[in-house]
């Protein structure tokens, strides 16, 4: 898409071009999912709580949601704030306690 278009007022000028995108597609954003629920691949994750932490991905050949989870994350030490991590699952869930809505955040990067 195009970063400037014709000003409809004035042929003689271009204005920013911000048709068809939202504040999510220019900002990005970050939302704290309910655990075990397929969502959207996110950019990355963080780790908000001190636990452990399991994590499922989409399966490559069917391009739907995989059944298992893979333990992705063990935090210790709170005082260490949020832990980043670099991977894209589609659910998560809490294997040493009871999942609560956000122990984990998912974040999505701007499109383009």
């Amino acid at each position: 898409m195009a970063n400037y278009i014709l000003d409809p007022n004035n042929s003689n000028k271009q204005v920013p071009n911000n048709t068809g995108r939202g504040y999510q597609q220019l900002a990005g954003y970050s939302v704290n999912h309910a655990t075990n629920i397929k969502v959207k691949s996110p950019t990355y994750v963080t780790v908000n709580k001190v636990g452990t932490f399991a994590f499922s991905y989409l399966d490559q050949t069917t391009g739907t949601g995989t059944s298992s989870f893979i333990t992705g994350a063990l935090v210790q030490n709170a005082a260490g704030g949020p832990v980043k991590l670099d991977i894209n699952p589609i659910k998560w869930k809490r294997t040493d306690a009871a999942s609560v809505t956000g122990d984990i955040t998912f974040v999505y990067r701007r499109n383009g």
